[in-house]
Formats: structure tokens, sequence, C-alpha cells
């Protein structure tokens, strides 16, 4: 690929800047609330281990049984 020999215009920056980045969610789906978890470091270490061996975020696991409606 050859280097560019003129300046780039303004409608083509406007268009590289619509196109950066990752396109937002629909508002159904996107995450707004961040909830923290208070655990000690053997409780954290016991659910990283049962997380990991299930091939699953600590996130979902730790919700997996509210959404399975057991809480």
């Amino acid at each position: 690929m050859s280097k560019r020999t003129r300046k780039r215009t303004p409608a083509e920056i406007a268009a590289d800047a619509k196109r950066t980045g990752r396109p937002p969610l629909p508002r159904r789906v996107r995450r707004e609330l961040v909830i923290s978890v208070r655990m000690t470091r053997e409780e954290h270490r016991r659910w990283r281990k049962e997380a990991k061996k299930r091939g699953l975020p600590l996130g979902v696991m730790l919700l997996k049984p509210w959404r399975e409606g057991k809480v």
C-alpha cells in the first residue's frame, strides 16, 4: 500500500470517527449497575476455582442461583 500524498478530507475524518470503537448495545441489553460483594480470600479462591472448573466467569457463577430462581 502506498503512502498517502494528500491530506484527509473533513468528510473522511468524520466517517472514521463514526466507525471507531465498539457499537453501543441496545438499552435492554446494556448492564448499568455494579454490585460489590465482600468475601474472604478463602471464599474468593474457592469461587474462582469452581468457576474455572466449570469454564464460567466468576460473575456468572455468583449470579447463577439468582437467575435460576433458587434465591
